[in-house]
């Protein structure tokens, strides 16, 4: 796809190639028949003006020295009566000698050369009658239409050529705002900065309105996400008591004797789902927290081995359930420097999602590996896999791809929010690969301490 300054460029060249084609149409429709009458009547008009520049005191004939310039090619010469040369200039390669004729112009071919000439009688009181010649050559005047004709073809291509440069440097530079405006927006997307303003260009140009339309929706939408985000992190905040007190009542109505069994089935519904609410609230507030910027990170010196290997071995309950057996190929002794807690949320979100959405009978690994400037984590499971419309959305927050497919009591689809997120602070990258009734395979690269 062309761009706009590519396609303003191509306009414009178009645009210049037609106006130049134009004139070269009208230098074209020049004709030697229009060129002629052109020279036809420029030797007339030299030789009858200078006809006021030949005149006699009664005695002598004066001739003024402008007979002797050569004008627009006209050479002019004064005769006698008798035909004998006065005064003037004849061209050098002009030999012939042709009968004065008055008032007549004449061709005359001498040699490769065509020569118009043109006499006028001239009578000057008190000295007599004159001849007076004009003499032009045909040949050259059409040798400087061909010459003219050939330069023209040669400047007109090469002033297409440098307006369409040059107009491809000038629509460029007229269009740089533009290019910034979408470098902005590209950061914007890219870093979510709702922050980030467009640089707004001098004067009242549209570059300028519209760089101040983006700014000013820019402002609303971080105002609105402002307010979304503040929401979110005080109905998080509130719910923590009224979830706690529920907890806390279902825990000692379960631990009283003598409790009915239908009433005790119905009081460790609502201690799941309270658990499964308390779990969620406080994955909302971390994620509310981050978004602000205001989740603080501790990092220190973290051994990634022992602490996946803890973290599968809290596992093991939760897949025995399922009857999955859990994997590990872990080397030995890799260190990064990290936030421990998060790293042990990061690995928790990893491995319950594997179970929670693994086959029954099956099986996840976890594998851990250092190539000396990054560590790989992978997860990898044989359970019910992720469809291709379903996986870019994985990481939107409350998406679950096929709830009816999976346990989702236990889950809010926060989980993998909440990974990338960690990984992100964290400044590594998190890649999933998934094949439907396959499995899945979650891999996280994250930079090593460095020594």
């Amino acid at each position: 796809m062309r761009s706009v300054k590519w396609k303003l460029t191509l306009l414009y060249t178009f645009f210049m190639t037609l106006l130049v084609c134009v004139l070269a149409a009208v230098l074209l429709s020049i004709s030697s028949s229009e060129l002629l009458a052109s020279v036809q009547q420029q030797i007339r008009e030299h030789v009858y003006d200078s006809l006021e520049d030949i005149y006699s005191d009664g005695q002598e004939l004066f001739i003024d020295s402008n007979l002797m310039d050569v004008n627009g090619g006209v050479y002019l010469s004064v005769y006698n009566s008798s035909g004998k040369f006065i005064y003037g200039r004849l061209p050098y390669s002009f030999t012939a000698r042709p009968a004065f004729q008055d008032g007549s112009l004449q061709t005359i071919y001498d040699g490769t050369t065509r020569w118009y000439v043109f006499d006028a009688v001239h009578t000057v009181d008190g000295y007599g009658s004159l001849f007076v010649r004009g003499i032009l050559s045909v040949t050259e005047a059409e040798q400087s239409l061909q010459i003219l004709l050939r330069t023209s073809l040669v400047i007109l291509p090469a002033l297409v050529l440098l307006a369409a440069v040059f107009g491809y440097l000038f629509i460029g530079r007229t269009l740089r705002p533009v290019n910034t405006m979408i470098q902005t927006v590209q950061d914007i997307q890219e870093g979510s900065d709702l922050s980030k303003r467009v640089p707004v260009t001098r004067g009242g140009d549209e570059f300028h309105r519209l760089a101040e339309c983006f700014n000013q929706m820019l402002s609303g939408l971080e105002n609105a996400f402002q307010r979304e985000r503040q929401f979110t992190s005080d109905v998080s905040h509130e719910l923590r008591t009224p979830v706690a007190v529920i907890l806390s009542h279902c825990e000692y109505l379960l631990e009283r004797n003598g409790l009915p069994e239908d009433a005790r089935r119905e009081l460790e519904i609502i201690q799941t789902r309270a658990k499964g609410m308390a779990q969620m609230n406080a994955q909302l507030l971390l994620l509310s927290r981050a978004d602000q910027n205001r989740q603080p990170l501790h990092f220190e010196t973290v051994s990634l081995t022992e602490l996946l290997a803890l973290t599968v071995e809290e596992q093991e309950e939760s897949a025995a359930k399922k009857h999955i057996e859990l994997r590990t190929q872990l080397a030995g002794n890799v260190s990064l420097t990290a936030d421990e807690t998060m790293m042990i949320r990061l690995f928790e979100n990893l491995l319950t999602n594997a179970i929670r959405y693994g086959r029954e009978g099956g099986w996840v690994l976890v594998t851990l590996e250092a190539d000396g400037e990054t560590a790989k984590i992978s997860v990898k499971d044989n359970g019910i896999g992720i469809s291709k419309e379903h996986l870019p959305h994985i990481w939107d927050r409350f998406y679950q791809a096929d709830p009816s497919r999976s346990d989702s009591r236990q889950g809010a689809g926060l989980g993998l929010p909440m990974v990338r997120w960690i990984v992100q602070a964290h400044h590594g990258t998190v890649q999933v690969q998934s094949l439907e009734d396959m499995g899945t395979e979650f891999t996280v690269r994250l930079p090593l301490e460095q020594g």
